[in-house]
């Protein structure tokens, strides 16, 4: 018996805490800094880089970025609006070589992807080449690319 209450103690507090960062509302922004809205918030020490809506089923878009925007270390991609399917990155460098994480990646709305670190040291990024789509029963999706 007192392994059973132990256990229903612990599902209630787990819940509890569940229910408590849970709110909805524009511009609220739960603990782990997420808005509920539907939009990312902005990344502390992250530089946008560009972004694209994606029109169809399938899509291929390019980000240009250029030397303008400085040297990176690691990217990671913001997905607003819709969910998206990505299937494929290729990282194009300053100096003509390129990068293609493996990746096939599935983000539903308002959601971000992991740092992807870039090889070598901060690298200046050309352009990024993205291969992508959005999910049926969503609108347009928008992806952001971000860099550090």
């Amino acid at each position: 018996m007192l392994k059973t209450q132990a256990t229903f103690s612990v599902l209630v507090i787990a819940l509890s805490g569940c229910a408590a960062t849970v709110r909805t509302g524009p511009g609220h922004h739960p603990p782990h800094g997420r808005p509920m809205d539907g939009e990312v918030a902005p990344l502390a020490g992250w530089q946008k880089l560009g972004e694209r809506t994606v029109h169809g089923a399938m899509d291929h878009d390019t980000i240009a970025v250029g030397n303008d925007n400085g040297r990176f270390a690691r990217v990671r991609f913001v997905v607003e609006g819709s969910a998206l399917e990505m299937f494929n990155i290729v990282i194009t460098f300053g100096d003509g070589t390129t990068f293609s994480p493996a990746t096939r990646l599935i983000f539903d709305r308002a959601t971000m992807s992991r740092e992807i670190d870039l090889p070598g040291d901060r690298r200046v990024i050309r352009r990024i080449d993205v291969r992508y789509g959005n999910l049926p029963g969503g609108g347009r999706a928008r992806l952001e690319a971000w860099g550090q």
